[in-house]
Formats: C-alpha cells, structure tokens, sequence
C-alpha cells in the first residue's frame, strides 16, 4: 500500500501528460496519425492502470507465499561502482552540464531545417524484398513505372480544339521540366499512327484516326462516352515524393485550359503524394502545442510554475538533440519521425 501511495500518483501525473502530448497529433493532417495518436493515448492510459493493478497484486501474492525475509546481499560490482562514482562527478558538476546540454540542444535546433524528409516509399521497405528487386530490374529495362495522371473533362474530348491543346500542353510541360520524361495521352497516340507533328483541325478526319486505334488503345485515354480523357507524365523515377509533389504542383499551375474543359490531377500516384504531404504537415505546430499541453499538465499537476520548468527542460533538451544527431549521422526524417513529439 505504501508502494501504491507512493508510486502511483507521480507515475499516474506522468502518464497522463504522455497521453495528453499524444492527443496533439490530432492537429495532423493525415487521418492515419490522427488515429495513431488517440490509440497511443488510449493504450498508455491502459498500461498504467493494468500494470498499477497487476504488479502490486502479484507482489501481495508473492508476499504471502514468503514469510521469512529475504536476505539481500550487496555486491560491490564494478557497475556499482561506475554509478557511484557517475552520480557524484554529476552532482557536484550541475552547472556545466546543463550549459553543455543548451547549448547542444540550441545547435540542433539549428541544423533540423538541413535536415531532409525521405518520402520515397520505395528506400522505407526492405531493400532485400523480391517485389522491390523485381521493380527495380523492370526500370531497368523499360525506364521509369511512375506517372503523374491528369483527367481531361469536356462534352467532347475527341474535339480539334481540345486534342490540340492537349498536344501543345504535352509538348510544353515535357521541353520545360527534365524530369518528365514523356507524355501518354491520345493526341501522343494519333501522331504514333500518322507519323506527323501536327494535327488536322477536320473533326472527320480525327475521328477516322480513331477509328483504326485499337479498341484497348482507345479506352486507355478516352472513356466510352468521350467525355473523359487522360494524360499521363512519365516522371523520373529518382525523385523524391516530396519532388514529385512540388512538380505536379508547377504542372497544375501552368494549365491554361480554356472555358470548355477542365484539367485536374486525379490517381492513386497523386492521392499519395498529397498523402504523405499531409503525414508530416504541421510537425512544427504539433511539437510546440505538445509542449505547451505537456507544461499545462505538468503545472496543474505540481501547482508549482518552477516544478512545471524544470520537469520540461529535458523534453526541450532531447527535441533539440534529435535533429542534432541525424545530422551528425548524415540520417533524414522519414514522415513519421518528422512528427518528433516524445
């Protein structure tokens, strides 16, 4: 009982800002670390109270199967040693440890802006899996799988007026940016046939083109009903996500499509990037309003504003060092660690 009394509420006060510092990753953007964040909350609330519950029962169990106290014997070990000697050049050094420890801390703040985030998934799975490697061997020999879809809407997409732009707005994207590669979509597909470099303006011609256009061809980058058409960018396969998100952006800007038609970027390629955009947007505000709420707990808790301060520093001290490491080491964020809230 005494154990309890004692431990409970300072582990309990402990647990209950980690869980609190959880909740502030419902500021992402992403819903996945939104729920990551409830279930951590949730799961160290659990923790406490089963182990709370758990290990004192066990203990009180054990207690009553051993009535004849347990003889302990002291070993000087060369650990408790080191210990002995650790605790007392640190308590007599307060000082000069903790300006070191700042101005440690100040110096990774500092770097954490170098530091890069890596968002290509294809370096965060094992580099040994065989659909990896098999990957890796087909862009080998075919060049880059990854594309950057847009989505033509239009009455008629088979219009002159809408296969032209398509063509120009191919051509212009792929002579501005060398790290699109190509572009697959029906005007590319007509001039493979003929063999030209410009298109006619005669309807009737067009849609004899697309007439001997194999059927699989066709529905490749046209729907049925010809209101829906596709332009592929074949984009180079060494970007980064957070490259490839910055180039659909710059290629969304430049669209000038007129009142007829809208041009919008649509796909799996596309919901990823914004995906993986939204994981680690806001880290900066989550890590201070987790900061903020880790002190409001802690000063409710202590009633003291000096107990809240100084049980905080050390919060602040390995946030600074986190990034201070990484750069030492030459590592990058990946998007969750990017959200380093501890």
């Amino acid at each position: 009982m005494n154990s309890i009394r004692h431990m409970g509420p300072s582990v309990g006060i402990a647990v209950f800002v980690m869980a609190l510092s959880f909740l502030t990753m419902l500021l992402s953007k992403a819903p996945m670390m939104q729920q990551f964040g409830v279930t951590l909350a949730i799961g160290v609330m659990f923790c406490y109270i089963i182990e709370i519950c758990l290990l004192f029962s066990t203990f009180h169990l054990l207690d009553r199967k051993h009535t004849k106290p347990v003889k302990i014997i002291n070993e000087n070990t060369w650990l408790s040693r080191f210990l002995e000697k650790y605790t007392h050049w640190v308590g007599k050094l307060p000082i000069p440890i903790l300006v070191v420890a700042l101005v440690l801390s100040v110096i990774g703040f500092s770097t954490e802006s170098s530091i890069p985030t890596e968002t290509n998934l294809m370096k965060m799975i094992p580099q040994d899996l065989k659909a990896l490697q098999d990957t890796n061997s087909l862009q080998d020999v075919v060049g880059s799988t990854i594309f950057i879809t847009y989505l033509v809407e239009a009455d008629d997409v088979t219009d002159p007026d809408t296969i032209n732009w398509m063509n120009r707005f191919g051509d212009k994207i792929v002579a501005q940016h060398k790290d699109v590669e190509e572009v697959t979509s029906l005007p590319q597909l007509l001039l493979q046939m003929t063999g030209n470099h410009d298109f006619s303006s005669d309807k009737e011609q067009l849609e004899n083109l697309m007439k001997q256009m194999p059927p699989t061809l066709m529905k490749s980058v046209v729907s049925a009903n010809k209101q829906y058409a596709t332009m592929q960018f074949k984009v180079n396969q060494e970007l980064s996500s957070a490259q490839q998100l910055a180039l659909m952006n710059n290629i969304t800007q430049q669209i000038d499509a007129s009142d007829g038609f809208q041009v919008s970027p649509v796909g799996a390629q596309v919901m990823m990037l914004h995906g993986i955009d939204n994981v680690s947007a806001n880290h900066n505000v989550i890590t201070i309003t987790g900061l903020l709420v880790i002190f409001i707990g802690l000063l409710v808790a202590f009633r003291r504003l000096k107990y809240a301060l100084y049980s905080l520093l050390p919060i602040v001290l390995v946030l600074g060092f986190s990034p201070g490491t990484l750069h030492m080491l030459d590592l990058s964020y990946s998007p969750i660690t990017r959200l380093r809230l501890r």
